[in-house]
């Protein structure tokens, strides 16, 4: 099995509230999977950053946790079955990845059940098949170490920088709404005019010219 090295970009919004929630951080239930990447990225560059399962034991209910297990086993295998011959390097990493998280879920699991018999005969039938699909699936598709890393380093890059660019959007309109309180159409335009992507020209204008070369603070 993989070493536990969890990359953010490639978990699913539900793995990424989970790590979030083992580290214990809470987040609302309606967080979109960008905004919890982004989370998850700037909580695990913090110093006092630890992993602790007893962070989910009130958030976590056996039996549910259990049954998304199984249900993440249930898609692994599936997806195992749906690649071809040759799997991408990002794709490969992407399903290394999951099952590292669904065994560090495996083993929290069983110890939040303080090792109850019945549960952990359960996550022991779990941990089998998890390691039977992973050893099958590495087997089948070797992969060079250097191409998984080049794949993930692009995607990573790419998901930082769009997250900058939100941030960029986010500060620039409320800088200029606040100066300004323009309507959102306004708002819009006149960002656009800020970027260059639209010519200056294209509409009339209403309003202060100066405000173009204004300043995000």
């Amino acid at each position: 099995m993989p070493s536990h090295n969890i990359l953010v970009d490639l978990l699913v919004r539900e793995e990424v509230i989970y790590e979030l929630q083992l580290r214990g951080v809470t987040v609302g239930s309606r967080i979109s999977a960008v905004d919890a990447r982004k989370e998850l990225r700037k909580t695990l560059k913090m110093e006092d950053c630890k992993v602790d399962v007893e962070n989910l034991r009130n958030v976590m209910v056996v039996d549910d946790e259990l049954k998304v297990i199984e249900e993440k086993l249930q898609e692994l295998e599936n997806t195992i079955k749906e690649f071809g011959e040759s799997v991408r390097p990002i794709d490969y990493a992407r399903m290394e990845n999951r099952v590292i998280h669904v065994s560090v879920r495996i083993r929290n699991v069983k110890l939040l059940s303080n090792d109850e018999e019945t549960i952990a005969e359960r996550c022991r039938d779990f941990h089998a098949k998890l390691k039977s699909l992973y050893e099958g699936f590495k087997d089948k598709h070797p992969m060079d170490k250097e191409a998984k890393e080049t794949a993930c380093r692009k995607l990573s890059e790419a998901n930082i920088e769009e997250e900058d660019n939100d941030v960029f959007f986010e500060s620039l309109s409320q800088n200029l709404n606040k100066e300004l309180n323009l309507n959102s159409k306004e708002l819009e335009m006149l960002i656009q005019r800020k970027l260059g992507t639209i010519p200056v020209k294209a509409t009339r204008p209403t309003i202060p010219i100066y405000i173009l070369n204004c300043q995000i603070h």
